[in-house]
């Protein structure tokens, strides 16, 4: 077993959790402030708390048992920052209350509505930053708009989309 996946997670003063089981995996729900995060975690694992501590405990001997501790820890300690840059001439990607609003050369801008977990702010021109508790969430949000003009799919021009860590 791993010594890493042995380690305690300190737990903030306000939480609950509840664990759901499904037939193959349970799920994690941690509520922190009012706000809940989700985790699915395969079925041999338990999560035990003692004295403010979270234990997480296997029955079987797992190479995904340190990761797991260490994904808990996260969720529970991190915010996770990522910004988004658009890169070519006329294209705009700018912040108008709740929505993102990107005009890349299409007959129409497009609109992408920013979910409650996610805060977002402009940095520079058409550069856009997004930071949230949920790493699952903050990349799911940034890529529904990056799919759409790759910095991959016009590489020699450098048109396009780009993901970047803070």
């Amino acid at each position: 077993m791993s010594n890493i996946g042995k380690k305690p997670i300190q737990l903030p003063s306000e939480y609950t959790i509840v664990q759901k089981e499904y037939t193959n995996f349970k799920q994690i729900i941690i509520t922190i402030n009012k706000i809940k995060k989700y985790i699915n975690i395969p079925k041999n694992y338990t999560l035990k708390i003692k004295e403010k501590k979270l234990y997480l405990e296997t029955t079987t001997k797992e190479k995904f048992y340190g990761t797991l501790n260490r994904k808990l820890e996260q969720m529970l300690t991190q915010k996770f920052r990522r910004q988004i840059r658009l890169d070519g001439i006329g294209y705009k990607l700018e912040l108008k209350g709740d929505e993102v609003v990107s005009d890349i050369g299409y007959s129409h801008k497009l609109h992408y509505k920013i979910p409650k977990n996610i805060k977002i702010k402009e940095v520079g021109t058409n550069i856009l930053e997004g930071e949230s508790d949920s790493l699952e969430e903050l990349m799911s949000f940034l890529s529904k708009i990056w799919i759409i003009k790759k910095s991959k799919k016009d590489k020699y021009k450098g048109k396009g989309y780009t993901i970047m860590k803070v």
